[in-house]
């Protein structure tokens, strides 16, 4: 049964578990954990609303809560989050890494509005551990959307690396 649900999404794998009461914790194994709008709030990407930014953090937090963690597949986060959320996503990227993914999607991409500007001290940076050889010999493909970079200056890279993309990516300190 875990084989079927594994390939279900997680919204419906986590909607299985209302069909019978010994099915309800066939989710907390789903090896792919996707965090965005659509799977989360059932709403298209694109609000900047706090109350809805806070209703994302809380689902994400009871998902993860109740995840047996795990190897997972895939983590992905596609929301609007900044530095000001590092409380957040540094547990949440630590559940990633704890659970071996190998594959790792973190977009952060804000929704502007006209005229309106992001500066990059505002952005999210991916925490040092990530790059310690514990964790970077898991991860396969890597998707960085604006976040910030500051590798250790003795970062060996990504041993299985195969798949890296950057988009809007602030490299602090120049250590890449």
């Amino acid at each position: 049964m875990h084989d079927i649900v594994s390939r279900l999404t997680l919204k419906d794998a986590v909607r299985t578990s209302l069909v019978s009461t010994s099915w309800r914790r066939l989710w907390t194994c789903h090896p792919d954990l996707c965090f965005d709008s659509p799977t989360i709030l059932n709403r298209k990407p694109g609000s900047r609303s706090r109350s809805r930014r806070h209703r994302f953090i809380r689902r994400v937090n009871a998902i993860l809560e109740s995840h047996n963690g795990t190897r997972l597949r895939r983590f992905k986060i596609a929301f609007t989050l900044d530095i000001r959320h590092a409380k957040y996503l540094d547990p949440w990227l630590n559940f990633a890494l704890d659970s071996k993914a190998s594959i790792i999607s973190i977009n952060l991409r804000p929704v502007l509005h006209k005229g309106s500007v992001r500066s990059w001290e505002e952005t999210y940076t991916l925490p040092v551990h990530m790059f310690s050889s514990q964790y970077a010999s898991y991860i396969e493909l890597l998707q960085l959307v604006c976040v910030s970079l500051k590798p250790p200056h003795d970062f060996d890279g990504f041993a299985n690396l195969r798949v890296l993309d950057l988009e809007y990516v602030y490299m602090l300190g120049g250590n890449l």
